[in-house]
């Protein structure tokens, strides 16, 4: 299991109890400035995510060690997001292929942005910015050579 570290300089609270217990709570409430912000492990299936009352930042992953084309996982954020961006690692040896963003409303429709060739090893990324509630991953032309994984980020 990856681990995450979080350095809080501020008033730290664990607290609340949906989807816990007073013994094991949900989320950890952090106040600095007077904003609060809780981490918690978001219940729609897409890891680790801070939400605050301003909004979100989510992570999760739609690729993994890929090399054939195809569609990766596809993450519901939940809500309409105005910026997603895919970031691209291709492992060593990649010499060809071509990793595209695809947003969708629906879960149905998707929208597929220019997709950006992978030509060598490195992390490259792409944003799409509207009103987009999921998104993928989607290799678009084998990768050659080596393999590719992509991660999602939204906010």
């Amino acid at each position: 299991m990856a681990e995450m570290t979080v350095r809080v300089e501020g008033t730290v609270t664990t607290s609340g109890t949906t989807g816990g217990t007073a013994a094991a709570p949900s989320f950890t409430s952090i106040t600095q400035g007077g904003q609060t912000a809780s981490v918690t492990t978001s219940t729609a299936g897409i890891g680790p995510a801070l939400v605050t009352t301003t909004g979100s930042i989510a992570f999760a992953t739609t690729l993994t060690a890929v090399s054939a084309t195809g569609a990766g996982t596809t993450v519901d954020f939940g809500s309409a997001k105005s910026r997603i961006t895919l970031a691209i690692t291709a492992s060593a040896g990649v010499s060809a292929g071509a990793v595209a963003l695809e947003v969708s409303q629906d879960n149905v429709n998707w929208l597929r942005q220019t997709a950006i060739s992978v030509t060598a090893p490195g992390v490259t990324s792409d944003t799409a910015t509207g009103a987009w509630r999921y998104a993928r991953g989607n290799v678009t032309t084998a990768i050659t050579g080596g393999t590719v994984s992509a991660t999602l980020m939204s906010s």
